[in-house]
């Protein structure tokens, strides 16, 4: 009888902090949003200079949602791609010009 006690106090501790651990490490931001992030924090370092662009996913981690963003068209040429990085937990966006 002690032992399942036991087993049941033993199960019911581990449920509550696997519930807990969940909560931490569920994004804030979506990918969908981090998208929208991504662009927006693309056009404004390029200062809406590159107009004819496509944004992919790249790169993402348990931290940070990742897009390449590369010109196309009369834009697609060497250089013209930029690594754009959205913090899952907060929604900053890094912009890394020129790979």
């Amino acid at each position: 009888m002690r032992t399942s006690v036991a087993m049941v106090l033993l199960v019911l501790l581990c449920s509550c902090s696997n519930d807990e651990q969940a909560d931490e490490v569920a994004p804030l931001v979506t990918s969908e949003q981090a998208q929208v992030i991504a662009e927006r924090a693309f056009l404004s370092a390029t200062e809406g200079k590159v107009t004819k662009y496509s944004v992919r996913s790249f790169g993402d981690t348990s931290a940070h949602w990742g897009f390449v963003v590369e010109g196309t068209g009369e834009f697609a040429r060497p250089g013209h791609a930029w690594i754009v990085t959205i913090n899952r937990a907060d929604g900053r966006a890094e912009v890394t010009a020129g790979m």
